[in-house]
């Protein structure tokens, strides 16, 4: 330990935020807690220097971030850490999975357990000194054995009586259940059944889990369902937006999904229901959308020889009146006076189709609405969404749960690239990982139109992995790839932009291999 340089010491705590930072527990909270249990073991003086200096070089490297540089060690840094450190560094891992009481920390244990009786006893013959020092050490607050036992008494009472309410508490914040039923078969449409899973075992959460522990509608179909999503096993879930949308899915909320072109909202919706075998219908909203084709319209049909007038059902209909979500894609660009038909669904109140006569139509106990834009439906706010249009606050109101939807984070897009390009170098999925991080943050900041999606990126991944097979030249194949995927579809405005985000952030092959 004593050999450890300050480098070295933070190369362990960034290690460490690393690993155990997600959703649930923001870096800040992680970096806390790996001070308090640092201090815990700094048993010697060397340990204790160790972390003073590691306190303020953390301190020190944040006033730098705040005057606008970065402080980061790559992947290669934190693998030349000598076996020393790496000992350290597990050992706090190790730290950091045990509870307040050094114990392992077991995620399927209650957060409080009841406590067993104290069995507290004094002796008979002992009870006359022990009085009197009792009463002495305590100041006169206990002056017997009575008293203390009594007094252990009562906090034990009081610890059962919160172990009560906090069980009842979480059994009051679990979603409501869906009772189990079975769906009959028409047309195209397979029979099958509804029951209930716990959401942590259909998404396979490892980490959060007691974030999932709730059931979720599951279906399943005696064949293949024609509206159910296909699995995309590379898809990479995030915690909050997937956590919110099923609490929605669970609870009937009106859930309104807002983000970026390109971060992923309707994937999102398409790879949840694909998990839960739950049928969709998707609409994509435009300005052209009218009332008609929502609701339905009468069309001319020939009947045993005669032409009569039939009403046809418009999607809503049929999706309120079966097992579907209804994925209102781009909500922010219908016209405002359209979007009054979605009132009465919003409100779970079916719907009345005056244009057939007056015909009610009733919501399916599993119909669901989820609705995303790249606006909260106040216009366009960013000068990039031509199209989107101010909405009616009275729709607007009638969504219950606004889940807001980011870009992948830098080490789950990489994730998600190598896992769909295996082939691809990882020198190169870190070069596309840097260039999508410039490039999206040039576009939420108005500098370039161009977005860059998680398909984007994939694209850009499989096309180079072609090139470099086809081409000898490593940066000619680099080259290729950017201006096929990324480049050759930029405005010239844009692309003198993207240009200069290559050139700064793509590392060259004989540039990476000199610096080796």
């Amino acid at each position: 330990m004593h050999g450890l340089d300050l480098t070295a010491v933070m190369a362990i705590h960034d290690a460490f935020v690393a690993k155990f930072s997600d959703d649930f527990n923001s870096e800040h909270t992680v970096s806390k807690r790996y001070m308090e249990e640092m201090k815990k073991i700094a048993t010697t003086p060397a340990l204790e220097n160790m972390h003073i200096g590691l306190e303020a070089a953390l301190e020190a490297r944040q006033y730098s971030i705040d005057e606008g540089e970065e402080f980061e060690h790559s992947d290669e840094d934190l693998m030349k850490m000598s076996d020393e450190v790496v000992a350290v560094f597990e050992k706090m891992c190790a730290v950091a999975s045990m509870d307040d009481e050094g114990n392992p920390y077991d995620e399927e244990a209650d957060i409080i357990t009841m406590p067993t009786p104290t069995g507290l006893s004094i002796k008979r013959e002992m009870e006359p000194a022990f009085d009197a020092t009792l009463s002495l050490a305590t100041e006169g607050q206990f002056k017997t054995t009575g008293d203390l036992i009594t007094h252990v008494r009562k906090g034990e009472e009081a610890l059962a009586e919160v172990v009560e309410l906090r069980s009842r508490m979480s059994e009051m914040g679990k979603p409501s259940a869906v009772p189990t039923f079975n769906l009959e078969a028409s047309d195209d449409i397979p029979e099958g059944k509804m029951v209930q899973r716990i959401a942590s075992d259909v998404f396979d959460i490892r980490r959060g889990k007691k974030a999932f522990d709730f059931e979720i509608p599951f279906f399943e179909w005696e064949e293949p369902h024609p509206h159910v999503p296909a699995i995309d096993e590379g898809y990479i879930f995030r915690p909050m937006p997937l956590l919110n949308l099923l609490l929605s899915l669970v609870n009937n909320d009106k859930a309104y999904l807002v983000g970026h072109t390109g971060t992923g909202k309707t994937t999102l919706v398409e790879q949840i229901l694909a998990r839960m075998n739950y049928p969709m219908i998707r609409v994509n909203f435009d300005s052209e959308i009218t009332r008609m084709d929502l609701i339905g319209r009468d069309v001319l049909v020939n009947e045993e020889g005669n032409t009569v007038s039939k009403f046809v059902d418009g999607v809503l209909p049929t999706a309120l009146s079966g097992p579907y979500v209804l994925v209102c894609d781009e909500i922010d660009r219908i016209r405002a006076e359209v979007s009054y038909v979605f009132h009465r669904m919003l409100e779970n109140n079916g719907l009345l189709l005056t244009e057939d006569g007056g015909r009610l139509v009733r919501p399916h106990p599993m119909h669901r609405l989820v609705a995303n834009a790249n606006t909260v439906g106040q216009g366009d706010d960013y000068g990039m969404y031509q199209g989107a249009r101010p909405q009616s606050q009275a729709f607007l109101d009638r969504f219950t749960k606004w889940i807001n939807v980011d870009y992948l984070k830098p080490k789950d897009e990489k994730k998600l690239l190598l896992n769909s390009c295996p082939a691809l170098p990882e020198k190169y999925a870190d070069s596309i990982i840097r260039y999508a991080k410039e490039h999206r943050e040039a576009f939420v900041n108005a500098e370039v139109l161009q977005p860059l999606s998680p398909r984007g990126v994939v694209a850009l991944g499989e096309t180079l992995v072609h090139f470099l097979t086809l081409l000898p030249d490593e940066s000619k194949a680099s080259s290729e790839a950017l201006e096929t995927v990324v480049l050759n579809r930029a405005s010239p405005q844009d692309r003198a932009v993207l240009k200069g985000l290559v050139n700064r952030v793509w590392v060259a092959p004989d540039k990476e291999e000199a610096s080796e």
